[in-house]
């Protein structure tokens, strides 16, 4: 498919918790923070995620771009 790339997207997250048996609110944090790097296969005629491929920690930006780039050369 040409009008799909690969490319790395960053997870945040900022957790709010509930109580499981009355689904009450307890804790809410307002701060989000990285969580992960994520190489996914995108459509750009879309513009929307296909699939999210390989998961990489936070600071692992080089081997997570290596991968996309890796991939991308797969693809051509």
């Amino acid at each position: 498919m040409k009008n799909v790339i690969y490319k790395v997207v960053s997870e945040w997250s900022a957790p709010t918790y509930y109580d499981l048996d009355t689904n009450e609110e307890l804790y809410d944090e307002c701060d989000a923070s990285e969580q992960a790097l994520w190489v996914v296969s995108y459509d750009t005629k879309e513009k929307e995620i296909i699939e999210w491929l390989e998961r990489f920690y936070v600071g692992e930006d080089d081997e997570a771009r290596a991968r996309a780039r890796e991939l991308n050369l797969e693809g051509e």
